[in-house]
């Protein structure tokens, strides 16, 4: 179990910034706040996780919340940086990374998220 405490928790808003590049590639605006809005409820399901006082699995505790089941995107991989890649697909950069003490929790467009566990992550889709 971590010992966290909640008011440490760090979530950083397009840790790679990547986005931020894109949006200037593009010549428009960055607004971070885009990004944290396209995360929908995870972000406050991982800080009613860090509050609680005997913590859970951070997996089973977002499989609680979410009620469709998690399924386990197995040919899927994070790299440096939380970087995501799967077979025959364009790679994903994390919209936001939380470091939860049990490693970094990282989402991504189309409701990917990557779930810290301690061989790694367990990745898979919460939409």
């Amino acid at each position: 179990m971590s010992s966290v405490n909640p008011l440490l928790m760090v979530c950083k808003v397009d840790p790679m910034h990547w986005w931020e590049m894109e949006a200037q590639r593009l010549g428009e605006p960055f607004d971070p706040q885009k990004l944290i809005e396209a995360c929908g409820a995870i972000p406050h399901w991982m800080l009613e996780w860090f509050m609680e006082g005997d913590k859970p699995p951070i997996k089973d505790w977002l499989d609680d919340r979410y009620k469709f089941g998690l399924y386990h995107m197995d040919k899927a991989e994070i790299g440096v940086n939380g970087r995501y890649t799967y077979p025959e697909d364009e790679p994903l950069y994390p919209l936001i990374s939380i470091d939860t003490g049990e490693g970094i929790f990282f989402m991504y467009q189309y409701a990917i998220v990557a779930i810290p566990t301690p061989d790694g992550h367990y990745i898979t889709r919460m939409d």
